[in-house]
């Protein structure tokens, strides 16, 4: 309480200060993964530009400069990711309203602030990569192509396929239930040191947390794998997990044997909600599927209809004239 008393009497005014009051009062409530982001978001974007400027100081156009210089770097600084950018934003304003809300005088209007940035469709693999990449895992005997198969045909993330295991897997039912996610997180208890640990916990989101029917052809590749229900579905075991960067490896591997192009992990979520809109799924259903709070992120972001699709569409346009 006298921390923010003193905010209020205007003796803690400088934005990093604000900052470090902020992140300490809604750190009980929030994620350790959460907490560790908005920590590197100050650390490295923000606090070396704005922590020593006054609320009052930073105007809509010092927002707006500051972050365009994020989004295209400087000769001394590389450009920032957009998501980078955004994320850095969300902080900071976050940061301000805080500010204000505890009686300090802002200069700022965020809804005058944009974002000048080319935005590219995230990657998805085209049928023909897709039918060879299918081919292979089907053929394999190891759990970690097993586990890639399971993520083309369900969406899951990555970090949620490393911390699966059996006992959430319904193969008599034909479902599985996503109630976890498997993450390396920097210890910040280690101050100066580069530390990480390992921890499973709840998904990113309440609407995360979802059962997801399986398709009959998976349920009889994976019942041949099937193991004691409190064991790793990656790797068989109970006590052993597979880490999400060396299941990342292993996948750019599996794509080099198959003569696939090199894209990342999470391009097979692409890929899986791209293939259920040309298949005709449901929208509400898919977004549920793939644990979206909204059907908006699912089609915003994850459904990438391809040129095949879109000519078969205007190729219906015929019809209205046929007789």
């Amino acid at each position: 309480m006298k921390e923010i008393a003193n905010i209020q009497q205007g003796k803690v005014d400088t934005f990093e200060e604000l900052s470090r009051k902020w992140i300490r009062i809604i750190q009980p409530g929030i994620k350790e993964s959460s907490y560790n982001k908005y920590q590197n978001l100050l650390r490295n974007n923000i606090l070396p530009v704005l922590g020593p400027c006054r609320c009052r100081e930073i105007t809509t156009e010092y927002l707006q400069d500051y972050l365009q210089i994020l989004l295209n770097g400087t000769e001394d600084r590389r450009p920032l990711a957009p998501k980078t950018v955004r994320d850095t934003f969300s902080v900071v304003r976050r940061i301000l309203r805080f500010a204000k809300s505890q009686g300090e005088e802002l200069a700022c209007d965020f809804f005058l602030l944009t974002l000048r940035s080319e935005t590219t469709a995230p990657s998805v693999l085209s049928r023909q990569e897709h039918e060879k990449l299918v081919s292979y895992l089907l053929h394999s005997e190891n759990l970690k192509d097993a586990g890639i198969l399971l993520s083309l045909f369900t969406g899951l993330r990555i970090g949620e396929l490393c911390a699966l295991k059996w006992e959430q897997i319904h193969l008599q039912e034909g479902e599985l239930s996503v109630v976890s996610t498997l993450q390396r997180l920097q210890d910040l208890s280690f101050q100066g040191e580069n530390k990480t640990r390992i921890i499973i916990s709840r998904p990113k989101s309440s609407c995360s947390e979802r059962t997801i029917p399986l398709p009959d052809f998976l349920i009889s590749y994976l019942t041949p794998f099937q193991e004691q229900e409190s064991a790793f579905f990656l790797t068989g075991e109970a006590g052993k997990y597979v880490e999400p960067r060396s299941l990342a490896n292993h996948f750019k591997k599996t794509l080099s044997r198959v003569s696939v192009r090199q894209v990342n992990f999470h391009t097979l979520r692409h890929t899986f909600a791209t293939r259920c809109v040309e298949t005709g799924f449901d929208i509400k259903s898919l977004s549920e599927i793939l644990g979206h709070s909204t059907v908006n992120i699912t089609l915003n972001r994850y459904v990438h209809p391809s040129v095949e699709l879109k000519r078969s569409c205007m190729e219906k346009l015929e019809t209205l004239f046929a007789e």
